[in-house]
């Protein structure tokens, strides 16, 4: 996939006091580093870093840093803070990145299908909304999909038993269950059994007494 062009620009002054003044700005700091060259300062508008992502990705995007029209940079994420009461984004790490660099991801699993398992009256649970990739760059998926259309009451999904992109890797242990199919409908006693079992009991009970001595005569 072709990386996502972002304008930046460089950052000259830094400390708290400028990342105020680029916040109240609607600017937020970023770093550029990575491939052992020197780190740059960056700052740009979360606006357009918000706009540019691929929706499905997020911060999974392949971005092609513009850097004030005198520099093209691939990269990718490799940190975002957030302000913990607003939620916005109040810094980015960018990683120099080609396509062929795995980097490691966080990626959307989900399945697809109804399973021959809940047809039958079980349940299913997946363990995991997202799963931690090792991917190229350039070929992070937008999310993880398995069919589930087979699987029956009892059985489990485990990363060992996904179908994956070559090159693709999830930094799991193979046997990590991520879906599992259990229960079904309860086996109860038919209608009346419970009434019936309850008067038959002391009938049983006093047939399993032994019989009562005669009393001795009087003499």
């Amino acid at each position: 996939m072709e990386p996502v062009k972002l304008s930046v620009e460089l950052r000259n002054a830094v400390g708290k006091n400028e990342n105020h003044r680029l916040r109240a700005a609607n600017q937020i700091p970023a770093v550029l580093y990575g491939k052992k060259q020197p780190a740059i300062s960056l700052k740009l508008s979360p606006r357009d870093l918000i706009k540019t992502m691929d929706p499905a990705k997020k911060r999974n995007t392949y971005f092609l840093l513009d850097i004030e029209g005198k520099e093209s940079v691939k990269a990718f994420i490799r940190e975002v803070q957030f302000d913990t009461l607003t939620g916005a984004i109040k810094h980015v790490d960018f990683l120099r990145t080609e396509p062929t660099d795995v980097v490691p991801a966080m990626v959307a699993f989900r399945v697809t299908g109804r399973c021959e398992g809940v047809k039958l009256g079980g349940s299913l649970r997946t363990t995991m909304n997202q799963v931690p990739v090792l991917c190229p760059a350039a070929e992070v998926p937008a999310v993880i999909e398995q069919d589930v259309t087979s699987m029956g009451l009892g059985a489990v999904l485990r990363v060992e038993n996904l179908k994956l992109p070559e090159g693709l890797q999830i930094r799991l242990s193979p046997r990590q269950a991520l879906v599992i199919v259990s229960g079904g409908k309860d086996e109860r006693p038919e209608e009346g059994a419970p009434a019936a079992a309850a008067a038959a009991a002391p009938a049983a009970a006093a047939a399993a007494k032994p019989a009562a001595k005669p009393a001795p005569g009087k003499k």
